[in-house]
């Protein structure tokens, strides 16, 4: 609004606007929506003192939220939503907002931002601004770092204890042993297929491992559910864990949404869904299927130095070419399609659609991989296996679900 104003007036615009040196003072507002979240309170309003306003809308809390809130000098707003609708809540939330607001930042209650981020906003904000992306770190450790490592020991871990379980403890073969924890620690069936053809694995093993991961996904589903019932995990909770634990993405949006069913009112009282949490983190999981195709020659450097005239070749020529396209994928979707709005409606609709199509095809041609590998397991195949692939899956999955759940406790 300043700016257009400015524009009108014919004045010089700077390049970037800051609120105590710029010619403009931006008003940040943060809003959220709360219930029954006292505990939070002082550790939320501490995190937004940098803020020029602070709104909450609280949605019938019993606990003393309300007055913590105003004591500590939030704008609060309480209204009772029935039926429950985040949307409608979130619509109400922006009522509270100032009208001389310039940025508003949505937030949770148990969620804060780091110490120093109104200046870094204030930095990035360009003159035509529309909107700010931040990154979001689901878990930090006790001492405030970040819980990145936790997915790095993760998923290295996971193949390291597949490979003692499979190869010393069962003995089975390692491309069949390798594909199972590979796609356990990362994304079932799509890191398997995309594993498969690096190491050269046989279509047996590759239906195989898809098979023991289809089973434990769909065991997952209706187990998962009940067990963070039984330990009533909080939405959080139950999303970080059913992404760490759970193979394959479909699955997990399901259990997500089975255990939101289960539990509206926490939905509605923690101002997030166990869908959201699961979706988020295991797409951000997804991504390691470039970093696993990219150590999974090393790993099979032996096995893959021969070529077919007996030649040697190092092992990093091994790794694929898609991997390249992959990353050129996700890096054109992220800052050309995702920012085709700045080119205008007609460039934005354009985009949508392109990107709607592409992942269509995807989604068909992934699924038609996946039959393909999947019509070549046989009664022959599973009889010449046995059952220590499965035996593998399963204790390597009990396994990597147990001491999931037990950190996202200890974070607690």
């Amino acid at each position: 609004r300043h700016l257009r104003e400015a524009k009108q007036r014919g004045a010089e615009i700077p390049r970037r606007l800051h609120s105590m040196g710029g010619i403009f003072a931006l008003k940040v507002c943060v809003y959220a929506i709360c219930k029954n979240e006292s505990q939070f309170v002082d550790r939320f309003m501490d995190s937004m003192s940098e803020a020029d306003y602070v709104c909450v809308l609280d949605t019938g809390s019993t606990d003393d939220t309300v007055e913590r809130l105003r004591s500590r000098g939030a704008i609060v707003g309480e209204t009772v939503i029935v039926p429950w609708r985040f949307d409608t809540a979130r619509n109400e939330s922006l009522r509270l907002i100032p009208a001389d607001a310039d940025i508003c930042c949505a937030i949770d209650l148990d969620e804060q931002f780091r110490p120093g981020w109104r200046a870094a906003l204030e930095r990035a904000w360009q003159p035509d601004s529309t909107r700010a992306r931040y990154r979001y770190t689901w878990s930090f450790r006790p001492d405030g770092s970040e819980g990145m490592m936790f997915t790095i020991v993760s998923v290295f871990g996971t193949l390291a204890l597949g490979w003692l379980i499979g190869r010393k403890l069962l003995g089975v073969d390692s491309h069949t042993s390798y594909l199972l924890s590979s796609g356990t620690a990362i994304c079932g069936g799509s890191a398997i297929a995309a594993v498969g053809p690096i190491i050269k694995a046989r279509s047996e093993s590759m239906s195989v491992a898809l098979g023991v991961v289809f089973i434990l996904n769909a065991i997952a589903l209706f187990v998962f559910p009940v067990i963070g019932d039984a330990l009533s995990m909080t939405m959080k909770q139950f999303g970080m864990w059913s992404a760490i634990a759970i193979h394959d993405t479909s699955s997990v949006v399901g259990a997500g949404a089975a255990y939101d069913q289960m539990h509206p009112a926490l939905v509605a009282s923690q101002g997030v869904s166990a869908l959201e949490v699961a979706t988020t983190i295991k797409l951000t999981r997804a991504l390691w299927i470039v970093v696993l195709a990219l150590v999974t020659p090393f790993f099979f450097r032996k096995s893959l130095a021969n070529t077919a005239d007996g030649q040697s070749k190092p092992w990093y020529n091994s790794v694929p070419r898609f991997i390249v396209w992959f990353i050129v994928a996700i890096l054109f979707n992220t800052y050309i399609l995702s920012n085709a709005s700045l080119l205008g409606d007609g460039t934005a609709a354009m985009g949508a659609q392109f990107s709607g199509a592409v992942n269509k095809l995807a989604k068909h041609l992934i699924t038609l991989s996946l039959f393909f590998i999947g019509a070549s397991l046989t009664r022959e195949t599973l009889r010449s296996v046995g059952l220590r692939p499965l035996v593998q899956g399963i204790l390597l999955w009990v396994s990597i679900s147990c001491v999931s759940l037990a950190y996202i406790f200890w974070l607690e």
